[in-house]
């Protein structure tokens, strides 16, 4: 039903309005009883208190959990690089694991000597891992929230969204390159893991740019290669990682003459996907655009001298011998909403422990290509 004073109270604001708000406006003046009703208490002079704020600001967290961000690879909670930890309690400051290989013999009763049957022992030392929190807040003036109110509307879920990516790449590259100030250990900078650069291809040059299909696909092989031989054929990489333009080129270059014009013939990636498939399990391509250069965070120093500003990085991942850890619970948490003068601040927090790898044997990192 249509309200005179409804509509005079309206006019200043639909003035400033654009022609979407215009429509929302509208609808609302043609008898919307749901938005009449949330205007009308607006009206009054209602106050939109602390229990309005939660419910708006629950609504927000709501649509914003459910998002990930494909492009950061290790906070991409619905299918992450690395398999997240969550066996570490939320509250938890510390943990435990150990580096290397458990070692042990079994013996014949017969044979069994007066010390007894033998012992497993664990050989490496055993880490102690740091649980560190991190946290942003959602500001939202108190007028946006009358506003809202005002139309019957909810909150931008934006909000929520650009709250959860800024928790999702503080994650990200800690994940990537650790935090040594704090304790909290990287995959890509782990000082346990083989760092190497690529081969010089025949024009003298690490970088893919430069090289011949031939010469990318032995690099791909030296990198999967080195783990089993350095682990004496007990581990293999179930992984390669590397940005996402040096996975288009293998996808994209053809064997023939390294172009990507001659149908005819097999590209890069068909061929390498097709050699190291095992048992008909072909191994894993991702997108890591950590690996680039510019994308280095305060490590660019590592590519530093090189022909090519990409690496790429090879691991097993079973989730017993790698972890991001990140307690149950303990990741993109709303805290209460707190009225502080003209706004309602709602902190936001998680927590994480950094990469755990028990088996560093198993991750091999070549620069330059």
């Amino acid at each position: 039903m249509y309200s005179p004073a409804l509509a005079r109270a309206l006019e200043p604001l639909v003035a400033r309005c654009d022609a979407k708000d215009r429509t929302t406006f509208r609808r609302l003046l043609d008898g919307s009883a749901t938005v009449r009703g949330w205007a009308e208490q607006a009206l009054r002079g209602d106050a939109v208190n602390l229990p309005y704020a939660a419910r708006q600001l629950e609504y927000v967290y709501e649509q914003a959990i459910e998002v990930d961000f494909p492009d950061l690879a290790f906070a991409n909670e619905a299918d992450p690089l690395v398999p997240w930890d969550r066996s570490v309690q939320l509250g938890a400051k510390t943990f435990v694991w150990y580096y290397s290989e458990g070692a042990g013999d079994a013996e014949f009763f017969a044979a069994m000597g007066s010390d007894g049957l033998p012992s497993p022992t664990m050989m490496g030392a055993e880490q102690h891992g740091r649980i560190e929190g991190f946290g942003s807040e959602i500001k939202v003036r108190v007028d946006q929230l009358q506003a809202a109110a005002f139309v019957g509307q909810n909150l931008d879920q934006q909000l929520g969204v650009t709250d959860k990516r800024a928790h999702s790449q503080r994650l990200n590259v800690t994940a990537a390159w650790g935090r040594e100030d704090l304790g909290l250990p990287g995959l890509l900078n782990h000082p346990q893991i083989s760092i190497s650069v690529a081969a010089d291809g025949a024009a003298s040059s690490t970088a893919w740019s430069r090289k011949t299909p031939g010469e990318m696909i032995a690099d791909v092989l030296s990198l999967v290669n080195s783990i089993p031989e350095a682990s004496q054929e007990m581990y293999a990489p179930t992984v390669i990682a590397m940005p996402a333009r040096r996975l288009r080129l293998l996808k994209q270059t053809r064997i023939s003459d390294g172009t990507s014009t001659d149908s005819g013939t097999t590209t890069v990636m068909e061929y390498l996907t097709k050699a190291l498939s095992d048992d008909g399990k072909a191994i894993k391509f991702r997108a890591l655009e950590d690996l680039l250069a510019a994308n280095a965070s305060a490590y660019t120093d590592m590519f530093t001298g090189l022909d090519g500003d990409a690496g790429m990085i090879a691991f097993n991942d079973d989730p017993r011998y790698i972890g991001l850890v990140v307690p149950a619970g303990g990741f993109y948490a709303l805290l209460p909403p707190q009225e502080i003068g003209h706004w309602i601040n709602t902190p936001s927090m998680s927590y994480m422990g950094g990469i755990r790898l028990t088996h560093p044997i198993m991750v091999a990192l070549v620069l330059g290509i």
